[in-house]
């Protein structure tokens, strides 16, 4: 008896080719000339088939099955993504909230906290400290329905530097209007000296109770 592991696989192929060719051969199953033998047939499907039946085989459709087991096959073998999903993101947990202190300095807190206040109060709110400042500054809706109001007397008193600070406090409300109050040609010539910002963020500017020529007005029109 000889054993399975001794016979390579070429030689069991061989040997199950040669069982069917004397089955095979004697029963007259040959088909009309110019087509292979059931043998021969049996033996390309066995032992992997000539050149011809090799060209038919590739020009032969795929069964369904098959077919489906080539996309799964391929869908393994693709690179995995090496992304992670933006629905899986978490944000890390904000930290618990354990005294009073804390809940005034949340942002989420504070972010449903002022809206219950008007626009008049949160510019006093504003002052508090510079974490309620900083949280009322970056939402514009805190600010609609105001028109800042500049009193010109007290903006020649000020340093260049406050003024500049009190300007960029109005980009970062959102304002897109301002009015001028009590203005002479030298405070709308230190507008556009000291705003520059102006020219792409305030859309209209009033005047109210202001001395302001035509060489004022030219040149906050060109600024503008």
């Amino acid at each position: 008896m000889i054993k399975m592991s001794s016979i390579s696989a070429q030689g069991v192929v061989e040997r199950a080719s040669a069982e069917l060719s004397k089955r095979i051969n004697g029963l007259g199953l040959r088909k009309h000339h110019g087509k292979a033998s059931v043998m021969e047939r049996v033996t390309n499907v066995l032992c992997g088939g000539s050149s011809g039946h090799a060209s038919a085989t590739l020009n032969a459709p795929e069964k369904p099955s098959r077919m489906a087991a080539m996309k799964l096959s391929v869908a393994k073998g693709a690179p995995a993504p090496t992304g992670t999903p933006q629905a899986t993101r978490k944000s890390p947990p904000a930290p618990p909230i354990l005294t009073v202190e804390q809940l005034l300095m949340d942002e989420r807190f504070l972010s449903r906290f002022f809206p219950y206040f008007s626009p008049l109060e949160r510019c006093v709110l504003a002052q508090v400290c510079q974490r309620w400042r900083d949280v009322l500054y970056r939402g514009p809706r805190f600010w609609s329905g105001l028109l800042p109001v500049l009193q010109s007397r007290e903006l020649r008193q000020a340093s260049g530097q406050d003024r500049v600070k009190l300007y960029n406090s109005l980009i970062r409300r959102g304002f897109h209007a301002i009015c001028l109050l009590g203005a002479t040609d030298e405070d709308a010539l230190d507008i556009v000296h000291s705003f520059p910002l102006a020219s792409k963020h305030i859309h209209s500017l009033s005047l109210r109770c202001s001395s302001v020529s035509d060489r004022g007005l030219e040149a906050l029109l060109d600024h503008l």
